[in-house]
């Protein structure tokens, strides 16, 4: 009998490999069209692989509060926005702090795969000077895993 961990175990290990292997063909694609990267490419693809998990974390967040496909289709948009705008990703934003070393958007993990990216797009940073934004994406991924484990059962698993 397959349990709720199988289940989601094996649709994140696909959207994963799926994920990495398209960042390995973007960055593949650009390096051909003339990017120089100051940093190492494994620790890019590590740097996206930890992003990868949180976003399809947040994805399973995002599911366990919809009935069907349709649903997630079209829900699914608002949230990916957030993440592609309040992050930085798409544009560079302030960091207004709410306390001392710590803003809003701090919350979302991608927030920190955009800053430790420009660190090592831009001044070759090495593992040690990205070890923060590694540890804060590790950790955001396994709160949002477990909030989207926990909301997938209750809403869709514990009615039947």
């Amino acid at each position: 009998k397959m349990t709720v961990f199988d289940y989601l175990l094996g649709n994140t290990f696909v959207q994963w490999v799926i994920g990495v292997l398209s960042f390995g063909l973007t960055i593949w694609l650009a390096i051909l069209l003339g990017f120089n990267s100051q940093g190492s490419t494994i620790l890019i693809l590590l740097v996206c692989s930890l992003t990868i998990l949180s976003i399809i974390a947040i994805c399973l967040i995002l599911v366990s509060f919809c009935k069907n496909a349709t649903m997630v289709m079209i829900v699914g948009n608002f949230p990916l926005f957030i993440l592609m705008f309040f992050t930085g990703a798409m544009i560079p934003l302030p960091r207004n702090e709410i306390i001392a070393g710590f803003a809003l958007n701090d919350i979302l993990p991608p927030t920190h795969a955009v800053i430790a990216l420009n660190k090592i797009f831009t001044f070759g940073a090495g593992f040690q000077e990205i070890r923060y934004e590694l540890l804060m994406l590790g950790v955001l991924t396994i709160i949002y895993f477990s909030i989207g484990i926990w909301l997938f059962e209750r809403n869709h698993l514990l009615k039947t």
